[in-house]
């Protein structure tokens, strides 16, 4: 059995109680961290909190898929994200090669920022287009196209646009301000973004303005995330004035 867990948007609270029997009744624990985290619970926390062993896995581990399906064909394995497991594409394709395998698999969903980000700028859910990912720029020269491209789709659809912010593997976070610059200095007509900061906590903090003005925000520590809004509702407009200080920009 391979059960995929998720374990929510900030610390090992987070997690359900049905995820919490599935890491207790568990043969073996891994989890990977380099498509979501939890910013304030390093796998320590989480091995105390759970009282078990977690062996956190690489990309390239995560990627083969061979160590996690081996052990869940002849133990009951669960497979640990930030999150709601589903959302990245990475654990969907994991979850197939393990069927093929013959081995059971399940989900025990989890908060994820795809929801929850409604919630934190009162942006309206059936309101969004696809998302998409901005990656660190860390080639020279190179700057990559296709996320801005999906905001120009959505925009032209009249659909907001969730942008997660990469992670690197040396635990590195993109920051908001940082993707609202770059936004800014694409060839995007975005007339508004949205920068989300600790989504899931007590701190959360939320902040709305031109694309230049959220460049200059500081947002403080992670994670972040960008949103790009397209026309406004007046409930919706009503809340980033509200709740991201919209008014104030």
């Amino acid at each position: 059995m391979l059960t995929f867990v998720g374990l929510g948007l900030y610390d090992e609270r987070d997690i359900t109680l049905k995820g919490r029997d599935a890491i207790a009744d568990a043969d073996a624990a891994y989890a990977e961290f380099y498509t979501s985290v939890l910013p304030a619970a390093p796998v320590e926390d989480l091995e105390e909190f759970h009282g078990t062993r977690i062996e956190v896995l690489d990309r390239d581990e995560v990627e083969s898929g061979s160590r996690v399906v081996d052990e869940a064909t002849e133990k009951n394995v669960v497979f640990l994200v930030g999150g709601d497991p589903m959302v990245s594409t990475t654990h969907a394709d994991l979850r197939l090669r393990a069927l093929e395998r013959g081995v059971e698999t399940r989900v025990v969903h989890a908060p994820s920022a795809s929801t929850a980000v409604c919630g934190a700028t009162g942006l309206q859910n059936y309101r969004f287009g696809a998302s998409t990912t901005l990656p660190f720029d860390d080639h020279e020269g190179w700057e990559p196209d296709s996320p801005f491209e999906r905001v120009a789709e959505n925009l032209e659809r009249d659909r907001h646009t969730l942008v997660y912010l990469d992670i690197s593997d040396n635990g590195r976070y993109m920051r908001a301000s940082d993707a609202a610059q770059r936004l800014a200095d694409s060839d995007v007509d975005a007339s508004l973004a949205v920068g989300v900061a600790r989504l899931g906590s007590d701190d959360v903090h939320v902040y709305a303005g031109k694309p230049e003005k959220v460049a200059e925000h500081d947002f403080g520590s992670p994670l972040h995330l960008l949103v790009v809004p397209a026309s406004l509702h007046p409930v919706e407009e009503e809340s980033l004035r509200r709740l991201a200080d919209l008014s104030k920009t």
